[in-house]
């Protein structure tokens, strides 16, 4: 995203007509840019002559100080929670950003309670130029990862997922869902936080907090929009308390920009004040997460590093210039394919689940336009990651429901409409490798034990008649399951066992996959086209 245009008459008002007094040449330079003892002293000689004029200058420079002498004694005197109310109304008026208009009143109500001791510093983000040439996707990717793998050990997928959020945090303004990253190890010492020092000093307006409240994430996103560092995670959410609650909930929400609206009651007469926590988030935490987190993100297992594995030690006081230029070089590179990000509808590998999709699909896009072997790597580290992030309980359903039809397709998909508990049983327990004979405590998984487990896929056991008496004419009954009750649970939750040229393959019917022939994909990853819903498009 290009920085804010310092020479523009919108934005920062460009170059302004100089007053007297003790602001003398102060407004010759962009607001943004005066140090909070020269914007009181700007403030001072406001408030001494309201009106002051350029009489060497320019009409439209006359034009642009008077429009902000007014903006800046409009929004003199608003407290806090009154400007809050106005400050779009305000912003609209005057033709200026919301955002800027924030900066100004923090700088002229913050800049003498700053110097207290203890009274905290206000939220900044720097501004910086955007690189003067186009630069290619392949090379940035490249870039980054290249600066990982030299202080951090990442097995190759997690590092190029890490690379794709990287450049996708630039992008967020034209997205509609924004995956968080996880980065998750099993114990401390794993690289946690010289990679998200590498990523503070790459990603978009990044912004590190060790603690935040709930009204500082849905504030600083809405005013800033950083991507936000966090760390310690699993300490901060695993606490019982209504704080914790709530920054799950927020976090949550700033997944998608449809549901990210947090609503506050602000000022005396309760005026309802929107505010948007929709952005780029990383997490980084040791263990577990709440689950609804852990299926929003794009999750990066961390692990310590091995005595041969060698990389160079991450310190603050390294050159940074060199991470500018890669800010510098991505903040081209989004003003240039942003868009294209927002707008694609990359095809995404068969076997992974509806949220999966959605959080992978922005990347996979970055990965499109880079091209090459980008995609096919791309696709393939999407499926290992959301493979290894999956619920264990869950995993362990679909795998009975994969044996259930294999013991049903040998013995005669055709012939074998139903089968008894007890023999479906007794087949589980052969099938080697498959946990179900050692399932409870060591020992075979039971009947009441097979069906709590397929009761959430809506199968339940039947009576089944095995024979019928001649003599007396009484059919003889056990319990059992019938093949039709497993096939909606096989078509929605269990990829099929082949696929004839030109069969459609899709996950939950709404994705489609080709190879370069035209011919439908049994397995992607396979970039190409796709369809969506019965439409089809560009992958």
């Amino acid at each position: 995203m290009p920085s804010v245009d310092r020479n523009s008459s919108g934005g920062a008002f460009g170059r302004m007509p100089s007053g007297g007094g003790n602001g003398q040449g102060l407004l010759e330079r962009p607001i943004s840019e005066l140090t909070d003892e020269e914007l009181a002293a700007v403030k001072k000689e406001l408030k001494l002559s309201l009106g002051f004029q350029d009489k060497g200058g320019t009409a439209e420079a006359a034009a642009a100080s008077e429009k902000f002498r007014r903006i800046i004694a409009e929004i003199d005197d608003l407290a806090e929670n009154e400007f809050e109310i106005r400050s779009k109304e305000i912003a609209k008026r005057y033709g200026v950003s919301t955002a800027m208009l924030r900066k100004w009143w923090r700088q002229l109500h913050q800049s003498l309670d700053e110097t207290r001791p203890g009274g905290g510093r206000r939220v900044e983000m720097p501004l910086e130029d955007p690189w003067p040439q186009r630069v290619g996707t392949a090379e940035m990717l490249s870039t980054i990862l290249g600066k990982l793998g030299e202080h951090v050990v990442l097995d190759s997928p997690g590092a190029l997922a890490v690379a794709l959020y990287t450049m996708l945090s630039y992008t967020v303004n034209e997205l509609q869902l924004c995956p968080m990253l996880l980065l998750r190890s099993a114990v401390k010492r794993s690289g946690k936080t010289t990679l998200l020092g590498l990523l503070l000093r790459m990603n978009y307006r990044a912004l590190g907090v060790a603690s935040i409240s709930a009204a500082a994430l849905y504030r600083v996103v809405d005013s800033l929009k950083p991507t936000l560092l966090m760390d310690e995670v699993d300490a901060t959410l695993a606490q019982k308390t209504d704080t914790a609650e709530a920054l799950r909930g927020l976090l949550n929400a700033g997944n998608d920009r449809t549901s990210s609206r947090v609503l506050r009651c602000v000022g005396e007469d309760k005026e309802v004040v929107s505010y948007d926590a929709f952005g780029a988030k990383v997490l980084a935490g040791i263990g577990h997460i709440p689950d609804t987190m852990e299926d929003r993100s794009v999750v990066v297992e961390l692990r310590r590093k091995l005595t041969n594995e060698k990389v160079r030690r991450f310190s603050v006081l390294d050159d940074q210039g060199e991470f500018k230029e890669i800010r510098r070089k991505l903040l081209r590179w989004a003003a240039d394919n942003g868009r294209a990000v927002g707008r694609a509808r990359p095809s995404v590998p068969f076997g992974l689940h509806d949220r999966a999709c959605d959080n992978w699909s922005p990347l996979l896009a970055i990965a499109d336009l880079a091209g090459g072997e980008w995609p096919r790597r791309a696709r393939a580290a999407a499926l290992e990651l959301s493979w290894a992030g999956r619920d264990e309980e869950q995993d362990v359903r679909f795998e009975l429901l994969k044996d259930i039809r294999d013991i049903f397709e040998a013995e005669g998909m055709e012939t074998c409409k139903a089968i008894t508990t007890a023999i479906l049983i007794d087949r589980l327990c052969e099938l080697e490798e498959a946990p179900w004979n050692t399932f409870h405590r060591g020992e075979p998984i039971s009947a009441r034990g097979l069906g709590r487990m397929l009761k959430p896929f809506g199968i339940a056991s039947a009576n089944l008649k095995i024979s019928r008496d001649p003599a007396t004419g009484k059919d003889t009954v056990a319990k059992g399951y019938k093949r039709e009750a497993f096939n909606d649970a096989w078509v929605r939750y269990l990829p099929p066992t082949k696929c004839a040229e030109g069969e459609e393959v899709a996950d939950n019917g709404r994705y489609r996959y080709q190879d370069a022939t035209g011919r439908d994909a049994e397995n992607g990853p396979i970039p190409g086209q796709i369809r969506v819903d019965g439409a089809s498009g560009s992958g």
